[in-house]
């Protein structure tokens, strides 16, 4: 990458801490009025923070930069299932938790490879385990997808006033990663421009968690 390029992507992932770190900041201060989701969300943008300073520092294919991404994504998830009991759904409808479950567990599996793909090997191990990775991810997506369509579509009409910017913003989320996983499923190689411009995704994400608790208060 070229010194401009990297400039460039350098403040496009500082300026994604920045603001899931303000977010977070804003979220805590202010946690009782804004459910039950609030505590969980402000872990999740403050591992999205940490996130966003180890890929500026370190790059994509750190190690620490990969256990963040994925426990980035449990966050979120969770996130995803506090919101479900803004009108108490995470109790009244049983299948929601252990589909969470099942898509925490599949990340958990993502998690483990870390250390794999990290230790090197031969070029066909790295083939199968660029595979596995890809595929894993893709799961994790389309099960979190599923949640996010069922979050919002079973919502009563005032729920669906709270919940419509953060579903959108976790909709991106997992819609842009699932473009990731299927490219690398396909090429068995990470895209590079897709997996440098999550950062700009993810800015998209806090900007519209920002948006829904702006129209919240």
């Amino acid at each position: 990458m070229s010194a401009p390029g990297l400039f460039l992507m350098q403040a496009m992932y500082l300026l994604c801490a920045g603001g899931a770190l303000a977010l977070a900041g804003w979220l805590l201060a202010r946690r009782e009025r804004h459910g039950p989701a609030a505590a969980s969300e402000t872990v999740a943008l403050t591992l999205t923070a940490s996130w966003a300073l180890a890929f500026a520092g370190l790059g994509a294919g750190a190690s620490t930069t990969a256990i963040l991404l994925s426990l980035t994504h449990l966050a979120w998830l969770w996130s995803l299932y506090r919101l479900f009991a803004h009108d108490e759904r995470d109790k009244i409808v049983g299948i929601i938790r252990p589909v969470v479950l099942a898509v925490a567990f599949v990340e958990l599996l993502q998690l483990g490879l870390v250390p794999l793909m990290s230790s090197g090997g031969d070029v066909e191990s790295a083939s199968v385990l660029g595979g596995l990775h890809a595929t894993l991810r893709l799961l994790f997506c389309v099960g979190a997808l599923m949640l996010v369509h069922n979050l919002y579509a079973g919502a009563s009409a005032p729920a669906r006033e709270t919940l419509r910017w953060p579903a959108a913003a976790l909709g991106l989320l997992w819609l842009y990663d699932l473009n990731v996983s299927i490219l690398e499923y396909l090429s068995v190689e990470p895209p590079e421009a897709l997996v440098t411009l999550r950062g700009g995704a993810m800015l998209a994400v806090i900007a519209m968690l920002a948006l829904g608790v702006l129209r919240h208060d």
